[in-house]
């Protein structure tokens, strides 16, 4: 005689089944006879990544699988984490580790943008200044470019050059030649556009 466990009944062959089956779909004298539970059944734990290697499900099968995970609530089922996943997450993790290892050497300060002041740093190497977000600093001025100039720290000094900007770039009042580097001091006064700034190194002079 089957016994009835809530929505699954164990026939006396021990098999379970769901109870919205007339019968065991299992037992041999109900036309069963098939030991494979199908992907519909809810008595079967499904692994969903990765390979096994006592079984392989079609695509067929794992499509369905998929369709019915969130309908079931007999189902357990065990997603692997994706390797694509953890060597996308671990290049991010290089990258912004060799971002920070450039050297602070100095920042651009100014009052014209902000009450209080805004300070921007200037790292070893090169770093592009103008209103586009690409820059290493962004400026908030519609009358700079969008890639109006760079300062360059090599070898100790400091170099400002200006990017073919449609309003100039000024160190001390002197306006550059576009294309050409000038040599940073330290306290020298920076012009972009109609934002003025404070050039300070991150160390003493020499």
């Amino acid at each position: 005689m089957d016994t009835q466990k809530g929505n699954l009944i164990e026939c006396p062959q021990g098999h379970v089944y769901n109870s919205e089956k007339q019968q065991c779909p299992w037992c041999p004298s109900n036309g069963g006879g098939n030991t494979d539970v199908s992907l519909n059944s809810g008595e079967r734990t499904i692994v969903i990544g990765g390979n096994s290697p006592k079984q392989q499900t079609s695509t067929a099968d794992v499509s369905a699988s998929h369709q019915e995970e969130n309908n079931s609530l007999d189902r357990t089922i065990i997603k692997r984490p994706s390797s694509s996943n953890k060597e996308t997450d671990q290049k991010n993790t290089e990258n912004t580790e060799t971002i920070q290892r450039r050297m602070l050497r100095g920042w651009i300060v100014t009052f014209d943008l902000a009450e209080y002041g805004i300070d921007y740093k200037i790292n070893e190497g090169q770093n592009t200044i103008g209103k586009d977000a690409k820059n290493s600093i962004t400026i908030q001025d519609n009358s700079v470019s969008s890639t109006h100039a760079l300062i360059l720290y090599k070898g100790g000094d400091f170099f400002l050059r200006d990017e073919m900007s449609s309003n100039g770039t000024f160190v001390n009042g002197k306006e550059l030649e576009p294309g050409k580097p000038s040599k940073l001091a330290d306290g020298d006064e920076i012009k972009l556009g109609d934002t003025l700034f404070l050039f300070r190194t991150a160390f003493k002079s020499k």
